[in-house]
């Protein structure tokens, strides 16, 4: 879910800056086994390989390592994290935002 208006998604994925998410552990199961994702825990964006690794928030996180972003997990309820995505200003605007990224 967009915390950040969802509006501005395109103009973060083109101009670069920070967007903000809050997702359910389902939509990323790996962080349950991370340690410090209560203090909060960044990652670097990379394209998923494995076709195991589907749906919204995927799309999402191919978007921004097509641009070099990351993100800034931290758990805020169980199962819940809020996320800090970001894109290095300069290095946004490589692909365009997929319909598919966005919430319905």
């Amino acid at each position: 879910m967009h915390l950040t208006n969802v509006l501005r998604f395109d103009e973060f994925l083109n101009k670069g800056g920070r967007h903000l998410f809050e997702i359910t552990a389902d939509e990323m199961p790996e962080l349950q086994n991370v340690q410090d994702v209560r203090q909060g825990i960044s990652i670097a964006c990379k394209p998923s390989v494995a076709p195991a690794r589907q749906g919204t928030w995927a799309g999402i996180v191919d978007q921004l390592a097509a641009r070099n972003g990351s993100c800034l997990y931290k758990q805020v309820a169980s199962n819940t994290y809020r996320v800090v995505c970001i894109i290095p200003q300069g290095t946004a605007g490589a692909g365009t935002a997929s319909p598919a990224s966005r919430p319905r």
